[in-house]
Parts: C-alpha cells; structure tokens; sequence
C-alpha cells in the first residue's frame, strides 16, 4: 500500500497535477477570535463568492454596528428637542435628525482592515476577518470630536460678531452642522467604548443656538411678488413657509427695527413646441426666480431659471400642465436657494 502511494504521488508530480490540502476551518469564521479579542477589537466577518465581495460583506459588518448606533443617537437627540419644544425653544429636529443619519460607509469604516480572508473550497466560499483596533480609534474619535468643539465655538462667536441678521444666521448653522458632527462621532466613539461618560451639556448648547436662530428668524421677512401666473405667488410663498419665514406680498410702509427684507420675485413663460407629433402636443416652459436684498434694485442675492416641456393630447390640456409644472419648478427654486443662501445646505 505505502508503495502505491508513492507511485501514485510520483506520477502527479509528474504530471503537474495540483494536490490541495484543506486548510482546518479557522475559529474567527463563527465571530470569535481568540487573536483578536472583543475587549480590544471590533470584529465582522463577511462571506461571498469572491475574496472582493467577502472583504466588502466584513467591512458592512463593522458598518452596521455603527450605523446603529447613530440611527439611536439621532433619535435621542430628536426626543431631547422635542421634550424642550414645549418652553421657548422652537427647533428643527426633522433636518437635524436627517444630518445625522446621513454618515457615509466611507466615514465609518476609518481605521477598518482586513485581518485574515479563507476559502472554503469545498462550499466555494470566501470569508473575511475585518477588524478595528478600539483603543487607536477611539483616540482618533476624540480627536476629531475635540476638532468639531473648537469649530462650534468659533461659529458662535462669529454669529456675535457678526453685523448682519444672515452673517448670524449662517455662523449658527455652521456651529449647529459641527454639533450634529460632534454628536456622531461621540455615537461611534460609544460603540468603541461603551462606559465612556456622555456630554452632559450639549442640550443646552444646542438649545440656545436654536434658540438664537428662531430669533434670527423672525427678523428676515420675504417679500413676493411674481407676475400673473394663477397660483404662482401662493405656491412661492408656501414653499418659503416651509423653511420657516415669513412672507409678505409688498414691503411694509414702516420696518420696524433690525427686520432685514428680502425680495423674491418669480415670472414664469409658455410656448408651443412643434414636435411633429400628431397624437400629443407639447409646450415648453420657463420659470425665473430673483432673490435680492431689501427692495427691487437692491444687491442681487441669486437668479435661476429652469426650463422644461410638458405635454398632453390636447392644446389646452398641455398648456395647463406647462403652467403647472413651471409654477411648481419656480416654488422649489425659491426654496434651494433660500436654503443655500441662508443655511448652506
């Protein structure tokens, strides 16, 4: 029998037949890792048909254990805003709670690596061992959330500073962007360290920034004013509501003090577009919207015009649509660019 063995051993080599030897299923492969313990390392372990897709299913792992955890802090924040809601804070939990949620895979997977990879050949099946050192990344968590408090800080002293209602406004978005910033990071940071002890004062500080900017924001008053697009004013100033401001048809006759007026004006135009279809007609649209400061012939904040087609089976039918359509395009533009103006966003 030994003999056999040999020859049959002789004649593969010989012939440059590979022989596999299955390598023993390694421990990790269940979640536990006696080379990477759980007090030390976050783990994940990921499985795929090719070593790539193994390697991205650990790393989404590691993500999700995040990703968690934001979701949770988001929600807690949300929570503290609105049990405070009820005194003379007013705040916008709904685009806080969106910014916080809004952490890119790239963002959580920071100091990931690839530990270990194996194949089962049997099954064709890879695996991936992704692993995330807590101590180093936790120290890097703290430094970046320490980055954010000092950017908090410059912005609200810049929002003190500041000469103009808007200059104020966008310092305290600024710093109210870097405290959701800061919220999540010290939401990663907790998943590396579950005892570590939480900012005890971070409610009130983004109380008073919000706070503040509710004050600033009753100071800024939109005036609109359109051409005589049927539903075009009302849709305009709906849309600005929805930000939060005031709007009004005409500037008022006696401004009271520290109110800083912004126009928005908004025309919209139709015209036959000849397509050489019989069976469906079409018209083009366009919606042009103006923002400057106080009145008319003030200083230009933005203009933007959309433009589009529209159609229907028949002339008045498409006619209606177009009118439609560039009435709403011109309420969303009034609204981005308020935003952007305004919050940055």
């Amino acid at each position: 029998m030994k003999k056999l063995m040999v020859l049959m051993w002789l004649i593969a080599v010989s012939l440059s037949i590979p022989i596999y030897v299955y390598a023993a299923t390694p421990a990790w492969i269940n979640g536990i890792s006696a080379q990477y313990p759980a007090k030390d390392y976050l783990i994940g372990v990921g499985v795929g048909d090719t070593l790539d897709n193994a390697r991205s299913s650990a790393r989404a792992e590691i993500a999700k254990v995040f990703k968690a955890k934001i979701v949770q802090s988001a929600q807690e924040t949300k929570n503290e805003q609105t049990t405070q809601a009820g005194s003379s804070a007013k705040f916008s939990s709904r685009q806080d709670t969106a910014l916080s949620t809004s952490v890119s895979t790239d963002e959580l997977l920071q100091g990931v690596e690839i530990a270990e990879t194996w194949q089962d050949r049997k099954k064709k099946n890879y695996y991936a061992l992704a692993i995330l050192n807590k101590r180093k990344s936790s120290q890097a968590l703290m430094q970046q959330i320490t980055d954010q408090e000092e950017i908090i800080s410059a912005k609200r002293a810049r929002a003190a500073s500041a000469a103009s209602t808007i200059e104020k406004l966008q310092a305290l978005n600024g710093a109210l962007e870097a405290l959701q910033k800061k919220d999540e990071l010290a939401a990663r940071k907790q998943v590396l360290d579950p005892v570590a002890v939480s900012d005890i004062g971070a409610g009130s500080v983004r109380a008073d920034i919000e706070n503040q900017k509710a004050a600033l924001i009753s100071k800024i008053h939109f005036i609109v004013q359109t051409d005589d697009t049927p539903h075009l004013a009302a849709s305009v100033s709906e849309k600005i509501s929805s930000v939060g401001f005031a709007t009004f048809p005409a500037p008022a006759e006696g401004k009271a003090t520290g109110i800083t007026e912004i126009m928005v004006y908004a025309k919209t135009a139709i015209e036959l577009v000849e397509r050489n279809n019989p069976q469906w007609i079409f018209y083009g649209w366009h919606a042009t919207v103006s923002l400057t400061e106080g009145a008319m012939g003030g200083r230009v904040i933005a203009t933007v015009v959309k433009d589009g087609q529209s159609s229907q089976m028949t002339a008045n039918a498409a006619k209606t649509k177009a009118v439609a359509d560039a009435t709403r395009a011109a309420a969303l533009v009034a609204e981005q660019e308020i935003n952007t103006y305004i919050f940055g966003k």
